[in-house]
């Protein structure tokens, strides 16, 4: 009896510590999965950002062959076509920026992610091997019992 509760504490323990092993390599998978994440984020971002900012030069350049078909001095800074060129470029400005912001924001949401995927991961190891411990003392107390009481065979 006493060898059969050593036998299946151990098997119990070492299942809890295979457990919490594969628990850690899996929070390091979608740690790394979400880190990978967080970089497409910040890339599509850019390349977002970049295709707001030729649809931008684009219409400013229509908008100044429009004024400039029309007579009016784009190049003379007090002018209302000066302002509406400048305008566009500003809220132009602020559409990458917001883009760029947008995907930080993203990429941050998805680091943040890996962080806590890696921690779990690692305390679900800790907790583990905490069991294979826990499990192994109350089984070798429970044969030592057995043997002190004469039933250990």
């Amino acid at each position: 009896m006493a060898g059969a509760t050593v036998t299946s504490a151990y098997s119990q323990g070492e299942a809890a510590r295979a457990q919490g092993d594969f628990q850690k390599s899996q929070g390091e998978l979608n740690a790394y999965l979400g880190e990978e994440a967080a970089k497409d984020a910040i890339i599509r971002g850019g390349q977002e950002a970049r295709t707001s900012k030729a649809k931008t030069d684009k219409l400013v350049a229509s908008q100044r062959v429009a004024m400039a078909a029309q007579g009016l001095d784009i190049n003379d800074a007090g002018s209302s076509g000066a302002d509406v060129l400048e305008s566009t470029r500003a809220i132009g400005a602020v559409d990458e920026m917001n883009i760029k912001t947008n995907a930080w924001r993203e990429a941050y949401g998805y680091k943040i992610d890996a962080i806590n995927n890696r921690a779990s991961g690692q305390m679900a190891a800790i907790a583990g091997r905490s069991t294979q411990r826990q499990t192994m003392i109350a089984g070798g107390m429970n044969a030592f019992s057995y043997t002190a009481s004469g039933v250990a065979e």
